[in-house]
């Protein structure tokens, strides 16, 4: 027989399954947990806006919208977000990044990329930077980035990845070496 759910747990925090999280926020967590976005969005809405606006429900809302594929949405939120969690800041920023990518602000995207990487991010980063060098149609930028990196690519960037974009950044500037 399993221990009796505490007594004291929100019905909507999922028998108390994110007891750290503002009330009503575990049975969002748990919808997420999940993979059901639309649920949890929607458990979301309904609690308070007391609650939808502390920074866990700022980070949800901000989640689901890329999640959702509101990336206008999501790139002001998270944007917001990582001002306000400067601890999580790189990552809330990595998500900008990629959410100000889908919009195709891709100037926008390699810029931020190119400050995280700037700033301890790394070399994903700089090749993230490169790669939004090369969709905003800087291919010399991109081409000075990938010709040191094509031989040992960045964490999450495959080596063919790596050298075709090199290629084609190198291609596009008319160097042919």
């Amino acid at each position: 027989m399993g221990a009796a759910p505490d007594a004291l747990a929100d019905p909507g925090d999922a028998g108390g399954v994110a007891p750290g999280l503002p009330p009503g926020l575990g049975g969002v967590a748990e919808a997420v947990r999940r993979g059901d976005f639309a649920e949890a969005e929607a458990r979301l809405l309904r609690l308070p806006e007391a609650t939808q606006g502390t920074l866990e429900g700022r980070y949800l809302h901000a989640r689901f919208s890329v999640e959702r594929g509101r990336h206008a949405q999501a790139a002001e939120r998270l944007h917001a977000l990582a001002e306000a969690l400067p601890a999580f800041a790189t990552e809330l920023r990595r998500m900008e990044a990629r959410a100000l990518s889908q919009l195709g602000r891709h100037a926008e995207a390699r810029a931020l990329y190119a400050r995280l990487a700037d700033h301890g991010g790394g070399e994903r980063d700089r090749a993230h930077a490169a790669v939004q060098a090369q969709q905003a149609g800087d291919p010399a930028a991109a081409a000075a980035v990938m010709r040191a990196r094509a031989d040992r690519p960045p964490p999450g960037l495959g080596r063919a990845t790596a050298w075709r974009l090199a290629a084609q950044a190198l291609e596009a500037t008319g160097d042919g070496a």
